[in-house]
This record gives structure tokens, C-alpha cells and sequence, in this order.
């Protein structure tokens, strides 16, 4: 397999990912292939072209893409990806832009206009916790009504070795049967569990906090100020312990995520000058 940099440009429509991709082009930062991604749960298999009059394969190659493709796909595969046509070429680099066919990529961008009045990345949500907590009495009780049920309990509580000593047992096994219902029973009489508060991302901010970069576009000097209150909020999903708990969870990485803002319409701008060398980094470090 060739050794390229792969590059993924997300964010909602609008944001000005086809321009950041351009603004990549335009740097040379490597010789690239370009990819607009499509996930559509409906397509029976991943479905690969390259339109003549699709916006945004043609816009890649004016900038000097040297090839381009629409890849359609039901669910992320490495495999059909990698075997598609468009990865049979030579490139340096491969940048996505929408929707990812890959699970993992080299880097991870998330372009974003800047908040408008009342939204911002992060939000409080309430999650109510009484109706999944029925369904789990009910799928207990269920399990107590037969000796299959009672089984995949026994193995799943005290492992498969121990649970089958029980079930040579049968009076240990009916002993124990009684014990469960009689706990199950002050369950359901127990008070539901309280709802509870969490953080969230707001809308349009989906796939933001796996991002390894975070390029706010800026269109005037008006966003400026909501454009920094996004910035603070993107430090803020690694440094705030619950907000790194309820939104990224204790999988995730904790390693500084570089957030700039720039008018991506001025090449020359300052931010996009950094964000472009942003990812020439990554792309130096997958070269030979």
C-alpha cells in the first residue's frame, strides 16, 4: 500500500471546506487527489465517479487537483476505499471533503463559520433515565421466566465455569431464581432514577471534537469576536474534565487542537497561513 497522507475536511454546508480544500491546492502543499465524500445508507454497494458538472470536482481541479472523485458509501470500509479507482493513482495526498469513508485518517479538519446569536459549540442537555430503566426490568424479568434466560444471566454475572456448576445444582439453581425475582421486586417498587445533566455539542457541530484542527471562517470583522468564543470553547473540550467526559468520552485524546480563524477568501490571511501549514506538517511526516 502507497504511503500518502490522508486529509478529511468536515463541517455543515456553507462553511467553506470546498475553499479551505482549494486554499490546500493552491499551496502545493502535496500532490493530492481530491475526494467529495457522499454517505447514503441506501446504496447497496460503495459507488464511485467523477461528474463532469459536479460544483465541487470541478472547483478541486481548477485549483490543480490531479484527479478527483465522487464516493458514495453506505458505512466506512478502509478496504473499498483503498481499492477504489481514484486510489490506484499516484498522489502524496488524498483530502475528503463531507462525509469520511475511512474510520481513521492522518488529520482531521473541521471548518466552521463562526457562531451567530444564541448558539455556540457547547450546550447543556437533560437525559431522562426511567424508560431505559423499565426496559431493563423487563428484559430481567423476562430472562427469570426461562432456564435460557436464567442461563445467559448465571453466565453473565459469574462466567461461564462457575454458572455451569450452578446449573448441576437444582436447588441451588431454584434458590437462587427466588433471590433474583425478590430483588427484582424491590426494584420495581424503587423510585425511577433521577434525570440527569450533561454537555453536548450544539447543532452543526458534529465530528468538531475529533477534529485536529479547527479553521473558523471568518467573513468579516464583525465575526471576529464570535469566532474567539469558539476557539475558547474548542480548548475547552480537552480541558474541562466533564465537558471532555460527557463529549469525547475517556477514549479520546487529550493533545492540543490547533484552532484558527481566517477568511479563507484571503489566501494571504494570517490564520490560513497557519492552518495550511497545520497540515503540511502532517502531510511531511507520512512522506518518505
Amino acid at each position: 500500500m502507497r504511503e500518502r497522507t490522508i486529509v478529511h475536511v468536515a463541517g455543515p454546508t456553507g462553511a467553506g471546506k470546498t475553499t479551505f480544500t482549494e486554499r490546500l491546492l493552491d499551496a502545493q502543499v502535496a500532490l493530492a487527489h481530491c475526494v467529495r465524500g457522499e454517505r447514503d445508507p441506501t446504496v447497496p454497494q460503495e459507488e464511485e465517479s467523477a461528474p463532469r458538472a459536479h460544483p465541487e470536482l470541478r472547483r478541486y481541479l481548477r485549483a490543480g487537483a490531479s484527479d478527483v472523485a465522487l464516493f458514495r458509501f453506505a458505512a466506512p470500509s478502509m478496504d473499498e476505499f483503498f481499492i477504489s479507482e481514484i486510489m490506484q493513482n499516484y498522489s502524496e495526498a488524498v483530502f475528503i471533503e463531507g462525509d469520511c469513508p475511512l474510520a481513521c485518517v492522518d488529520l482531521s479538519v473541521f471548518v466552521s463559520p463562526p457562531p451567530t446569536a444564541g448558539r455556540s459549540l457547547l450546550r447543556r442537555i437533560v437525559r431522562e433515565h426511567a424508560t431505559a430503566h423499565q426496559a431493563a426490568i423487563g428484559q430481567f424479568a423476562q430472562a427469570l421466566e426461562s432456564s435460557e434466560g436464567l442461563v445467559r444471566l448465571l453466565s453473565a454475572g459469574l462466567g461461564e465455569p462457575l454458572a455451569a456448576m450452578v446449573l448441576k445444582q437444582p436447588r441451588r439453581l431454584e434458590d437462587l431464581r427466588r433471590s433474583l425475582e425478590a430483588g427484582l421486586s424491590e426494584i420495581r417498587h424503587a423510585p425511577p432514577p433521577a434525570a440527569t445533566e450533561h454537555w453536548a455539542l450544539g447543532a452543526g457541530y458534529d465530528g468538531i471534537e475529533r477534529a485536529q484542527l479547527v479553521v473558523i471562517n471568518v467573513r468579516s470583522e464583525n465575526d471576529r469576536l464570535a469566532a474567539q468564543l469558539l476557539i475558547d470553547d474548542v480548548a475547552r473540550l480537552r480541558k474541562d474534565e466533564a465537558i471532555f467526559r460527557d463529549v469525547i468520552g475517556y477514549r479520546g485524546h487529550k493533545l492540543p487542537v490547533t484552532a484558527v480563524m481566517a477568511d479563507l477568501s484571503v489566501p494571504k490571511d494570517p490564520g490560513l497561513k497557519k492552518a495550511v501549514a497545520r497540515v503540511k506538517r502532517a502531510a511531511k511526516r507520512r512522506m518518505p
